[in-house]
């Protein structure tokens, strides 16, 4: 296959079955600009449906009879939509994912920083890190209908969180940073407290809410890039 050819593949990602049909997101590599596309279509019994055409969109979640989704430009906005003209529910820098959460949205977040301002690398992890040098944090907001408020932050990174509309969990950096180690928290949006759930030391991959609590995929071996995944429950039992 010749540079030509690949420009030409579109890969599907992000399916999501719903009432409406099944939504996706369709990737691809614009020709001649070279820029990355994607645009979210849904499939129904009868034909494919494209729903999007800014080339930016991303993450959708169907929710209360609407689509939402992640338009991304300068700044990433919540969009949400009756499957007609979209409307914005609100906007920040990088809006990795997001959940309804009450009357609102938890997701996470990465802040804009000025790359001009200098820098002090205080940790392994800005060092040594495959990105280069990670100025921007990845946080969980909570947003109540009118404003963003940080659930959980610091100098540390929020990597995946799950809620279940009255239990907020977060998996985070925070024990373990320099190494990318992570645990498993108890997060109260309200009053952006937290309280750590797993035990020892070991990776965080994915986290999700279960009608017995919270299961992760990961480990609790220590630094150890080569160990297992295994299914971790939140009562200490684990499936490989």
């Amino acid at each position: 296959m010749d540079p030509k050819e690949s420009y030409s593949l579109k890969l599907i990602s992000n399916p999501v079955i719903s009432p409406k049909g099944t939504f996706f997101v369709l990737n691809w590599i614009d020709f001649p600009s070279n820029d990355y596309r994607s645009s979210i279509y849904l499939k129904t019994e009868k034909e494919v449906i494209r729903l999007t055409w800014g080339g930016k969109e991303s993450q959708p979640y169907f929710y209360d009879g609407r689509l939402l989704y992640v338009k991304g430009g300068q700044e990433d906005s919540l969009m949400r939509s009756s499957l007609g003209e979209p409307e914005k529910v609100f906007s920040f820098h990088k809006i990795k994912k997001f959940l309804p959460y009450h009357d609102g949205f938890v997701f996470l977040g990465e802040e804009n920083q000025d790359k001009d301002k200098p820098f002090e690398a205080t940790s392994r992890k800005y060092r040594f890190d495959s990105r280069g040098l990670l100025r921007s944090r990845t946080s969980l907001y909570y947003f109540n209908g009118q404003e963003i408020r940080r659930g959980m932050g610091g100098n540390f990174d929020v990597t995946d969180f799950d809620t279940d509309g009255k239990r907020v969990v977060a998996s985070a950096t925070l024990t373990g940073d320099d190494v990318s180690l992570q645990d498993v928290f108890e997060v109260d949006i309200n009053s952006s407290s937290f309280q750590r759930l797993t035990k020892g030391e070991g990776a965080v991959y994915s986290l999700a809410l279960t009608k017995e609590g919270f299961a992760y995929l990961g480990h609790r071996k220590g630094l150890s890039p080569w160990a297992r995944k295994d299914i971790i429950f939140e009562d200490g039992r684990s499936v490989t």
